[in-house]
């Protein structure tokens, strides 16, 4: 890394992985900091979104969130599900 790429200003990404870093190891005075972050999150989309916060949901990842949506779908004999088979395979032969 040249010297003036070594003095840049961490991203925000890493500011924020910095402060749940930190915020782990502090214990509960860190989960509070984080729920405050969450929060804070939560009430900027749904100001983007034009939506009450408590609208908005986070889910760990997008397994989840899939699964999530799966089941609140009132499933009938008969009925099914269409996905994209071939992207799918590229997929999974991918993790092989």
């Amino acid at each position: 890394m040249s010297a003036p790429a070594a003095k840049r200003r961490p991203r925000a990404h890493d500011e924020a992985l910095l402060r749940y870093v930190s915020d782990k190891s502090r214990g509960m005075p860190g989960r509070s900091a984080q729920e405050k972050e969450i929060e804070d999150a939560r009430a900027g989309m749904a100001r983007l979104w034009g939506v009450d916060p408590g609208d908005i949901g986070f889910v760990s990842n997008v397994a989840e969130g899939v699964s999530i949506v799966a089941e609140s779908i009132d499933w009938r004999e008969g009925d099914s599900i269409a996905i994209d088979a071939k992207w799918s395979i590229r997929r999974s032969s991918a993790r092989l």
